[in-house]
This record gives structure tokens, sequence and C-alpha cells, in this order.
């Protein structure tokens, strides 16, 4: 699947004549992680709600990434106001012009163990970079996204889990090459002047993976045997978690910025 975009690559830095330089890109956990009985865990209330959320588990399959010459615009809006969910670039849409940089690696995130991961190394043409693409790939055996928590209210606490990849159940694979790209998140802003030796970080925020309609709907989920509710996406609450998580926008979890060295 990474073949299209290393050729683009390959034919942009032949037809800019820039200088190819070398990068690297880390994951950042743009979220206070604290303990509670000795463990790790990231506990935040969404807007609109009292209700606390309590992540005891949060793991995510990061990379590849991908940096293009233009910033996101749809029909003349700046793409990042949109607050649906990330929609896949088309060419009778938007333009995201010329790739100009790679890191062409996966890494698995544990949000609750390392604040930051390194992604790898990549390469990159001299000059700006005004968008981004984060693919969220399936990861062999595992799922692309593994969380656990507890919502907590006042009268009650709801235990929850979730195991999602971007494929069969989760996405119609059958709608081809739609279906793929919707296992990226595209269009994400950023102003990145590329240099040598220049580190990128990929900020994610875990806290904007929930909402009020998680909180809203989670009670609505079939509780297993052990009591947790595990999320399927027939359930609302399943859905809203796995669309925020593609989220564009300043509500969204994603961030593309300069490393603070």
């Amino acid at each position: 699947m990474r073949l299209l975009p290393l050729l683009l690559f390959a034919a942009c830095t032949t037809a800019t004549g820039g200088r190819q330089v070398a990068i690297s890109a880390e994951v950042h956990v743009d979220a206070e992680v604290t303990e509670r009985g000795g463990e790790p865990v990231i506990a935040f209330s969404p807007e609109g709600t009292e209700a606390e959320i309590v992540l005891t588990r949060a793991e995510l399959a990061v990379g590849p990434l991908y940096l293009w010459t233009l910033p996101p615009d749809l029909d003349g809006e700046n793409w990042a106001s949109h607050l649906g969910p990330a929609r896949a670039w088309a060419t009778d849409q938007v333009n995201p012009g010329k790739l100009v940089g790679e890191v062409p690696h996966q890494v698995r995130v544990d949000f609750l163990a390392d604040p930051i991961v390194p992604l790898g190394p990549g390469t990159a043409i001299e000059g700006e970079a005004r968008s981004a693409d984060v693919w969220l790939e399936p990861a062999g055996a595992e799922p692309t996204l593994r969380v656990e928590g507890e919502v907590h209210e006042i009268d009650q606490i709801l235990p929850f889990r979730a195991e999602i990849t971007w494929r069969t159940p989760w996405l119609d694979e059958e709608g081809g090459v739609n279906a793929t790209l919707l296992r990226r998140v595209r269009g994400l802003p950023t102003e990145l002047s590329l240099t040598d030796d220049q580190v990128i970080a990929v900020g994610i925020d875990p806290r904007a993976w929930f909402d009020l309609a998680f909180v809203d709907t989670l009670p609505d989920v079939p509780a297993d045997e052990d009591a947790r509710r595990t999320l399927r996406p027939q359930d609302r609450a399943g859905r809203a978690l796995e669309t925020r998580i593609r989220l564009l926008g300043s509500q969204g979890p994603w961030a593309v910025r300069e490393a603070e060295l």
C-alpha cells in the first residue's frame, strides 16, 4: 500500500530539484498521565458532562506519516475547520500539492507508558510543508486501537473496552480504495520548514477520542459477563469513538508540529 506515495515522492524530488534532507518523527502523547492505585491512568471529563472517563489502557498503531506542500482546503474553505470525520482526498475535490516528506514506518503507541515514542527516520525535500497524512493501517494480528477504561458517573461506574481495526466489521472493505483511504487521517494542517535533521512531532490527545455522545450512549451497550461493555460497530458509543479518532479540526486529537528539542 506504500508504493504510490514512494513513487510520488521520487517524482516530486525530480520535478522540483529540491535538496533531499533527512528527517525523523516522534509520536507525542498530548495528555497528562497520572496514577490511581499505583497504576497509570488518563482521567478527564469530556465537554458538556460531569462524568469522568478514566483510561486504564490506550494503544494505537500510528504511521506512516506523509507531508504535502498545500494546506488542507475544500471548496475554498479550510478543511481543518470541518468538525466531521476525516475524509479522503479525491483528485476532483482537493489538491494537496506535492509530496515533500515521508516517514514510512509504523509504531505501536502505549499512551500510558511513554510520553514520546520514536516513529523512525524519513526523507524530505527541503522547503515548506503545510499538510500531513497519518495512516492507521492494520498492525498484524494486533488491533489498530485497543482501549479500556471506566466512565464514572454520580450513581454508577461503567467499565468499557474496545478493539478497533479499520477493516471488516468496522469498515466496509468492499468499498475498495475509498475504504482504504478511510484508514488514513488526511488533511491535517501543519507549518513545517523541512531541513536536515529536523524532528517532527505527531501529537495525539486520547482525551479527544471521547465526547458527550459516547458518555450518553455507553449505557446502551450490553455488559459482558465481567460487567465490562465491549464496544461494537453497531453501538452508537462505538461509532462515536472510532469517528473521533479520525476527527479533523480543533476538537480532534491530532497535531503535527516541529518537535521541541
